[in-house]
């Protein structure tokens, strides 16, 4: 049946991000559901900026706000930590770097109460309108499979394997007890890995992008190629405990002879124009104006899968 009461607790993990956590424990504050529906849990992971003592003192300021602390250990070991503490029914996992639209609680909240807790959402995404719109940016925003998986999405559907993302997503914790928690030695992935658990359970991840919610992340082809060397370690580690991740972890594009024809065709094309002495001149020439931004997000993928796959060969080799 259906729970027209059930109360949710928002987990936030952050480190060393003060300024953007104000911006999104203000945005909960402006919520279209009352203060006592719901709880706010963050988790100071480790933070060597003034986060604590802010938290320390926001508590006495903000009612429904719950602070734990942990040595640094990353966002996965913050999420269930704070999951073993929360008093909700149903566990909303937000970033640090998000700022709520006034009815994200309100529409997870919706679904659950319509349709049970035998199920999961998804919310959507927007730019945070002071996010500078480069041309890397857009394209993550608007090209790229490598962050959100949702430009194709069906609202109310359900989504494809292993995408549920917890800069905005919710799920009963009841079932997240179930799945085992979020993996701890991994710093990304640790998200699609609980969906894909989630899934294997019978449990559908719902789209709903009225659970809307704004990221306040600039990133630079840079720092997004430092990220995906990490990423594909994180895939290759998960991968070899789980065999059956390794096409949705893309650590399949490690091995060039394997699949259908036209996979291995597509794998040797790929480590023609896109290996070690063509990566420089191409994040180089990607830099250029000069350069259209079709053939620019072209480079854009071909870069990060680049450095997806060769972090991922070297811990399975």
């Amino acid at each position: 049946m259906p729970n027209s009461t059930c109360r949710l607790s928002v987990i936030i993990p952050t480190f060393n991000r003060l300024q953007k956590l104000k911006n999104a424990l203000r945005s909960l504050q402006r919520q279209t559901r009352p203060l006592e529906s719901f709880e706010i849990i963050v988790v100071d992971d480790g933070s060597t900026d003034e986060t604590l003592e802010w938290l320390t003192r926001a508590v006495d300021k903000i009612p429904n706000l719950r602070v734990l602390t942990q040595e640094h250990a990353g966002p996965a070991v913050a999420r269930n930590l704070a999951a073993s503490f929360a008093q909700g029914d149903v566990l909303l996992f937000i970033g640090d770097d998000i700022t709520a639209s006034e009815h994200l609680v309100e529409a997870h909240l919706r679904v659950f109460e319509r349709m049970g807790h035998n199920l999961a959402i998804q919310g959507g995404f927007q730019l945070a309108a002071s996010v500078e719109r480069t041309r890397f940016v857009r394209y993550l925003a608007d090209k790229s499979a490598a962050q959100f998986q949702l430009n194709d999405a069906r609202p109310g559907g359900a989504l494809p394997l292993g995408v549920f993302y917890t800069g905005n997503c919710s799920v009963p914790k009841k079932l997240l007890q179930e799945s085992g928690g979020f993996p701890t030695d991994v710093v990304y992935y640790d998200d699609t890995y609980i969906g894909w658990k989630l899934q294997k359970m019978g449990v559908l991840i719902i789209y709903e992008p009225r659970a809307e919610a704004f990221h306040n992340h600039t990133q630079t082809l840079g720092e997004f190629l430092i990220r995906q060397k990490q990423a594909g370690k994180d895939a290759a580690v998960l991968s070899s405990r789980h065999p059956e991740l390794r096409k949705l972890l893309r650590v399949d594009q490690t091995v060039l002879f394997e699949g259908a024809v036209s996979d291995i065709v597509k794998k040797l094309a790929k480590r023609v124009l896109f290996n070690r002495l063509t990566v420089p001149i191409l994040k180089w020439t990607v830099k250029s104006r000069f350069v259209p931004f079709s053939l620019a997000c072209f480079i854009f993928s071909g870069l990060i899968g680049y450095e997806h796959r060769i972090a991922a060969k070297k811990v399975q080799s």
